[in-house]
């Protein structure tokens, strides 16, 4: 059983891996634009601009946010490539356990099928997987 309650846990990372590089990218596209500027402002020729001024510094401070943002995207696609990786293992290994106690838990756990479906995958009862599950339920309270 901690083999599959491992796999959801690197399921639930990959999902969330998946959140924060959306998150990433999309503060990305706000500090692109911010640095594109309005077209009025391209235009404008450098000694226009009053010396020191604070869009200088925003524009520098930006381009860093900008990098610190994309080392961060490349770091969480790395964990997420390695967690892909993992739980495809993970599922190899899974399909060879052995039992019907284990095959009815990742039945119903990782695959997610219903009593019934599980019952007509495995060939038994719906009884029997119910039952099965009980049980399973009642080790991992204790």
């Amino acid at each position: 059983m901690y083999a599959i309650d491992t796999y959801k846990d690197v399921d639930i990372e990959i999902k969330i891996s998946k959140i924060r590089i959306q998150g990433l990218k999309d503060q990305l596209k706000i500090i692109e634009s911010d640095l594109k500027g309005p077209a009025d402002m391209q235009a404008m020729q450098y000694s226009d601009m009053p010396v020191g001024s604070k869009r200088d510094n925003f524009y520098i401070d930006s381009i860093i946010e900008k990098s610190r943002l994309e080392a961060k995207l490349e770091k969480e696609e790395i964990i997420l490539k390695y967690n892909l990786k993992q739980q495809e293992d993970m599922n190899i290994q899974l399909n060879l356990l052995e039992g019907l106690q284990y095959k009815i838990f990742k039945a119903r756990c990782i695959d997610r099928h219903s009593i019934i479906r599980t019952a007509e995958i495995l060939g038994t009862s719906t009884r029997t997987v119910d039952r099965i599950m009980a049980r399973i339920k009642r080790k991992k309270k204790e």
